[in-house]
């Protein structure tokens, strides 16, 4: 079985009772949940959170037959203005210790960019970059680990700090807990310059870390100009999910896989598409 969901805010943004009707309307049981993106009203900084909202939440989409899958918390952990830089962190550590109270385990990030909005910066791959990196989501792992919650990474090529598969195991390896996780997804972290070998990469990651992988983002891309374009909705591009759906059914049986960047009125054909595709491979 594909154990498909949903981020969210790609169904668009009303009340929590409102987003939850839409996910059981299109027929999602799981979803990514980003806050500010998805719910109005909702403020992205520190102290906003606490146990009442976020069983409320929960029980909003329990009620509707949906689970709340990830917390997503897209923050930049090497933000150049530590100010700034502090708040995003700040933030994150609430949605760990709240991630019980909405019913939920992994909260998730991007690994960020020397530019505060994460756009490409060519010394975003340098060594102390990393090496920021690396100490702010050690310390961000051990609160996770008091809580008893996954903090899930999610690697971008090649504009992130985390833009190669042997930088995310090397990651692995230097935090060595198991709260670290890996929110996978294939195409954000397909080499931008080679998708010719898109399986040989998709085989590799997996060879890497499949042993940590909490969740899939699906979506697809194209190319020009030799180069990687993605964002597209599943099945309007040139990715195998064929390929990725074999990998899943031997390795990661019933992994959650969440749907990026489809609109409401696609939604229904890219799910059907994707089931034709779990079902064959």
């Amino acid at each position: 079985m594909l154990n498909l969901g949903v981020r969210l805010h790609d169904l668009g943004k009303a009340s929590a009772e409102e987003m939850a009707k839409r996910a059981c309307e299109y027929g999602f049981r799981s979803i990514q949940l980003a806050l500010h993106k998805s719910i109005e009203g909702c403020e992205f900084r520190p102290g906003y959170l606490s146990p009442g909202f976020a069983k409320y939440m929960r029980d909003t989409f329990k009620n509707r037959g949906v689970q709340i899958a990830v917390l997503g918390c897209y923050i930049n952990p090497i933000h150049p203005d530590p100010v700034v830089r502090k708040k995003h962190l700040d933030f994150f550590r609430e949605h760990i210790a709240f991630a019980h109270d909405f019913g939920c385990t992994l909260v998730a990030t991007e690994t960020g960019s020397a530019n505060p909005d994460c756009s490409f910066n060519p010394t975003t791959g340098d060594k102390e970059h990393f090496e920021d990196f690396v100490g702010e989501i050690a310390e961000l792992v051990a609160t996770a680990e008091q809580f008893g919650v996954f903090v899930g990474i999610e690697g971008v090529s090649p504009q992130h700090t985390i833009n190669t598969y042997e930088k995310m195991r090397t990651l692995i390896e230097e935090i060595d807990s198991p709260n670290l996780r890996v929110l996978y997804d294939p195409v954000n972290f397909l080499p931008h310059d080679d998708t010719k070998n898109q399986e040989q990469h998709v085989s590799r990651a997996f060879e890497l870390f499949k042993d940590r992988m909490a969740a899939i983002h699906l979506k697809d891309f194209t190319v020009e100009n030799n180069m990687k374009k993605g964002g597209l909705p599943a099945g309007e591009g040139m990715f195998n999910f064929k390929h990725l759906f074999s990998l899943l059914k031997k390795e990661k049986p019933y992994i959650e896989c969440l749907l990026e960047n489809g609109t409401p009125e696609t939604m229904q054909r890219i799910s059907g598409h994707l089931n034709e595709i779990w079902d064959s491979a």
